[in-house]
């Protein structure tokens, strides 16, 4: 099973909010390890099993969660600070990475901005390594969320249109969010989302 829960114990003068807070990032900090805790489970018992790993900038993942938060206040990102915050998502890719370190040839990265810039191109390859049919029919079934506007995706959507979402840092990241970034550089990079990351 995954470790423990962790956090320091709340201040003296905390109030029952920052309590509150406190046990619901343990809970989340928990769920994160019982997903990579089960996936590699899963692989492991089921040897012919293949996985999607869905990748954003995280970045863009952090300016999209505050967006989130100010439209829904219920759904805050876990984290009291930026350096936090930043943290708790690069951590998050640090145990994604391990787990495709350990199952290269079973676990396929798909990236959100190459399936927002150009889905066709990397929805055959993803289906090819799944062993699925890559046809036409079966891509215009997929491509046709993506190309839609419906209620629930009006409602994720923070930026602009689905292409506006990608690479919105480069205008929009505060300076102390970037600041934190910067110390996980080596991280970034073999993500594929360096620190200055060209157009």
């Amino acid at each position: 099973p995954p470790p423990p829960c962790y956090r320091p114990p709340p201040p003296p003068r905390a109030t029952l909010l920052d309590i509150r807070r406190q046990r619901q990032m343990c809970i989340r900090d928990s769920m994160d390890g019982v997903q990579f805790v089960w996936t590699r489970s899963m692989l492991e018992l089921f040897p012919g099993m293949k996985v999607v790993m869905l990748f954003r900038d995280p970045r863009d993942v952090l300016l999209s969660f505050e967006a989130f938060r100010k439209r829904e206040p219920i759904n805050a990102l876990k984290g009291s600070d930026v350096a936090e915050q930043v943290d708790n998502i690069m951590q998050n890719y640090v145990g994604r990475m391990k787990l495709f370190d350990e199952f290269q040839d079973r676990v396929y990265i798909l990236r959100y901005e190459d399936l927002m810039q150009r889905a066709v191109d990397v929805l055959v390859p993803m289906l090819n390594f799944l062993g699925l049919d890559a046809g036409k029919e079966v891509l215009d079934a997929m491509l046709q969320p993506l190309q839609e506007r419906d209620l629930q995706s009006r409602r994720h959507i923070t930026a602009g249109s689905k292409t506006n979402s990608v690479g919105r840092w480069r205008q929009e990241m505060p300076a102390a969010a970037s600041k934190q970034f910067a110390r996980h550089a080596g991280i970034l990079d073999r993500l594929g989302y360096p620190l200055h990351h060209r157009r």
